[in-house]
């Protein structure tokens, strides 16, 4: 019995000098709520006038407004990268009347001048451009018009 209680003893005085140890870190969370983009059309995109049977027109995007070409304000954070996203193929169909037979025309090919980045202001010039379907031979006089969705984000 006087070993047990020997080593009972030994024992505990080794385990009752090693206490527990623990550490806290400290970090934060962080972030920097940014101006919020936004695009404002300036001017519309603006076909020829022209007869049934016309061949199709393309209206270059361009470097500058040439008054055919359709021009969005962008504004935001300054220095932004940003993404510009057209109106794939087959979404844009201007119409006229009810948009029967030969009441529709397609616009397709769309394109821009390239703006990746709001310059130092928050500032960029979108230019877009696209192109009008051929007109059938029995194509409906009148006025031909459609909306089309520009999306830019961060």
């Amino acid at each position: 019995m006087k070993h047990v209680l020997f080593i009972a003893t030994v024992a505990t005085m080794i385990f009752s000098g090693y206490q527990a140890q623990a550490a806290q870190g400290l970090g934060k969370a962080k972030m920097r709520v940014v101006t919020a983009v936004a695009i404002n059309k300036v001017s519309d995109l603006i076909f020829d006038d022209v007869g049934a049977g016309a061949a199709e027109e393309t209206v270059p995007a361009d470097s500058t407004d040439n008054a055919k070409n359709a021009s969005f304000a962008i504004t935001g954070e300054p220095s932004r990268p940003i993404t510009v996203t057209l109106p794939s193929d087959g979404v844009v169909v201007m119409a006229t009347g009810a948009g029967g037979a030969d009441e529709t025309i397609a616009v397709n090919s769309f394109t821009s001048n390239n703006v990746t980045q709001l310059d130092g202001a928050g500032n960029a010039e979108l230019l877009v451009g696209a192109t009008r379907a051929a007109l059938s031979a029995t194509q409906v006089a009148g006025d031909y018009e459609a909306n089309f969705t520009v999306d830019v984000v961060y």
